[in-house]
């Protein structure tokens, strides 16, 4: 049987340890994926602002229904 052990990280992603075999994947990576989430993070702020807006103009033409 083959086994392996797996270590979740920080600064690399995942660490694969087995008994003649050492490996790391994603190292380094933290610093893209901090760019990645910054950047979803910035559209995902657009988004909403223009749902916001979308809806304090529905809001304001219902408002000015209910006065005439």
């Amino acid at each position: 049987k083959r086994v392996c052990a797996l270590d979740v990280g920080i600064k690399t992603f995942l660490s694969v340890y087995s008994d003649n075999y050492i490996d790391m994947i994603g190292s380094g990576i933290n610093t893209e994926m901090l760019k990645i989430c910054k950047e979803i993070d910035i559209i995902t702020g657009r988004i909403n602002k223009k749902k916001d807006k979308k809806s304090d103009i529905t809001a304001t033409f219902q408002g000015l229904c209910e006065i005439f």
